[in-house]
């Protein structure tokens, strides 16, 4: 209890008429902002996470069950079973082929999928809004794609080109069609300029096949459909199940690295604040010679005057904590406000909806990422501090008294 008297004596005591010394402050302004720093980091790598895989959750097949050879499946009974699950909405088939598209001298490969109208709107929230059942009608030929597609004209016609393959080697004429665009999406996110959607029974038709290549599950999961799909999996072994979350790897994956990096140069930002708390200690142990000398010889022992100085650093390390935790924690709540406004500043957009899912500034406190930071501060506070405290305890007390006379 004495030691921490002591330390709050030398940190809060006027030193050259002021209330903290200007190392201290330098330390207490260093910790702040490399905490608040990592809360804003943090929170707003969280958000961009947590938004961007709910946007992608939303958007794609959660579930995909494709045929891994040419066998014929009993599709019907697939999904019945798969129906039977309590936490599957809804399981529409669907036909996919790759594919050209041709039109005036331009060409581009796309992938065709062949969905049915009337349950798509059901199961892909992309497509929800849009009358699918009027624009994709049977044997019409009607195709559905983004609006910077090849030379996008409502009413001009394109020329698709399907190659006939057999064991990977491209056989016979290729399968050609005239179709029509009936409608765009405004939305690219989530989906390919290299897609297109048309009727299945179409598609189908012109690929004269009687079955879909697969089948798209929705569940009631609002993010996290893994379990379900490896039941799936266990239970359909000559069939390809695959999960939202695998197809959007690349996504994800790239998210959580960018957040470690920004962790890592931020955690040292950290560091480098600390190094200066252990410059304001080393200055106070120059400084109080005398006083550490005469508390030795009144009997003070090495671990008292470690103490003290050790409790100096953790004073200083709460106080730039507690600042930056409070002004970080304002600004996550205030987010929207101040991106806003910085954006109208600089003329910016920080999340273009044409590149990413959201056009916000997502913002999500994961309070365990807090505690975790604040306690590994206080570690590495009492880690750097114990080197000056050292340096204090091994003063020799004739040596410093007798300097000082």
């Amino acid at each position: 209890m004495l030691a921490l008297k002591l330390a709050l004596n030398y940190s809060f005591s006027k030193y050259k008429a002021r209330f903290l010394s200007f190392s201290a402050c330098v330390a207490i302004i260093g910790i702040a902002l490399g905490i608040m720093s990592l809360i804003l980091t943090s929170a707003i790598m969280n958000g961009l996470q947590f938004e961007v895989a709910k946007k992608l959750h939303d958007v794609s097949d959660q579930i995909t069950l494709t045929k891994i050879s040419d066998r014929p499946v009993s599709w019907s009974t697939v999904i019945h079973e798969v129906k039977a699950n309590k936490d599957v909405i809804s399981v529409t088939p669907a036909y996919e082929t790759y594919a050209l598209l041709e039109h005036g001298d331009k060409i581009l490969p796309v992938l065709v999928k062949g969905v049915d109208p009337k349950q798509e709107v059901h199961s892909n929230q992309l497509l929800a809004d849009l009358p699918l059942a009027q624009w994709l009608k049977p044997n019409q030929y009607h195709f559905l794609a983004t609006r910077n597609i090849i030379g996008f004209e409502q009413s001009a016609n394109y020329n698709l080109i399907v190659p006939k393959f057999k064991t990977k080697l491209i056989t016979k004429e290729p399968i050609t069609q005239l179709i029509k665009p009936k409608g765009s999406l405004e939305k690219t996110y989530g989906v390919s300029n290299q897609v297109i959607y048309m009727n299945i029974n179409d598609i189908m038709k012109l690929m004269q096949v009687s079955q879909p290549t697969s089948l798209r599950v929705k569940t009631s999961f609002p993010s996290d459909s893994m379990p379900l799909s490896q039941q799936l999996a266990n239970h359909y072994s000559k069939l390809n199940v695959m999960d939202w979350s695998q197809s959007h790897r690349l996504w994800l994956e790239n998210l959580v690295m960018q957040k470690r990096v920004f962790s890592i140069f931020l955690c040292l930002l950290v560091v480098v604040a600390l190094f200066s708390l252990v410059a304001n200690l080393s200055m106070l142990v120059t400084e109080k010679r005398s006083e550490i000398a005469m508390m030795k010889t009144m009997g003070a022992s090495n671990g008292f005057i470690i103490r003290v100085f050790i409790y100096k650093g953790l004073i200083l390390s709460s106080l730039g904590m507690l600042l930056g935790v409070s002004i970080g924690c304002w600004i996550v709540s205030h987010m929207n406000a101040i991106s806003s406004q910085i954006e109208q500043m600089l003329g910016i957009k920080f999340f273009s909806p044409t590149l990413w899912p959201i056009d916000f500034v997502p913002t999500k406190m994961v309070w365990s990422e807090l505690y975790t930071m604040l306690v590994l501060t206080l570690l590495f506070t009492i880690l750097f501090a114990y080197f000056p405290a050292r340096r204090a305890a091994k003063i020799m007390p004739a040596k410093a008294l007798s300097y000082e006379a």
